[in-house]
């Protein structure tokens, strides 16, 4: 319990002392409330596509200063607008980034979380699971920042892969799943990701992550615990 609470503490010091101070400093925010509940809303669509508009107009703000205050988040480093890759420019793909936040911890804070059982209570707790993964990859992708990169992919038709890592022209394709059964249903993302790229050797291998054991799910597609990503707490 202490150490929950010094937790919780210390983000709040960290929204105050950082986010509501320095920022506000660099940039002059007129309104700090309405930048805190631009925050707390952002937290909220962790993991998710991003409308600016809808964005705005829940935060009862104009547009052009929602899209400002975002900015100032990404700058700082505070939040990532993940853009989604384009297999083929002739394709009908979805253009909106997602947006997912630096640290968990701190988004799940402004998001009003306060435990793990407030999560798994959640509609959106598969969103949020993204999230924590998305921390790791992009240690991943900062170990090399110029050769890797991170995306996401969706098509008009509904078939989406939540991360594509991306190194030299090769592809590595993630689905991330909560439960501990996965079955050849949950590949149908990477499989229509691979047959939307022109060159099909260029997706090195799909991944399915979920909370069971490690198997080969089918030809080119492991199934593998996400939990070897999380580091123990």
């Amino acid at each position: 319990m202490r150490l929950a609470q010094h937790r919780q503490g210390a983000f709040a010091a960290y929204v105050q002392t950082y986010l509501e101070r320095d920022l506000r400093q660099l940039s002059a925010i007129s309104s700090l409330p309405d930048f805190q509940r631009l925050m707390m809303l952002a937290a909220k669509r962790t993991g998710k596509l991003l409308n600016q508009a809808d964005l705005a107009r829940d935060a009862a703000l104009s547009h052009p200063t929602a899209h400002r205050y975002l900015n100032l988040l990404e700058t700082g480093c505070m939040i990532t607008r993940l853009r989604p890759l384009a297999t083929n420019p002739t394709a009908a793909l979805v253009k909106a980034p997602k947006l997912l936040w630096t640290d968990c911890g701190l988004a799940a804070w402004l998001a009003g979380i306060r435990s793990s059982a407030d999560v798994a209570a959640r509609m959106d707790s598969g969103f949020w699971l993204e999230q924590t993964l998305f921390q790791t990859l992009e240690t991943w992708r900062s170990l090399d920042p110029r050769q890797r990169k991170l995306h996401f992919w969706r098509n008009r038709t509904g078939h989406e892969v939540d991360f594509i890592l991306e190194e030299a022209g090769k592809f590595v394709a993630l689905e991330i799943k909560a439960s501990s059964q996965v079955t050849a249903n949950d590949a149908n993302g990477i499989r229509a990701f691979r047959e939307d790229l022109k060159r099909k050797s260029s997706l090195v291998r799909g991944v399915v992550l979920h909370s069971g054991k490690a198997r080969l799910l089918e030809d080119g597609v492991l199934a593998l615990p996400w939990g070897w990503m999380v580091p123990a707490s």
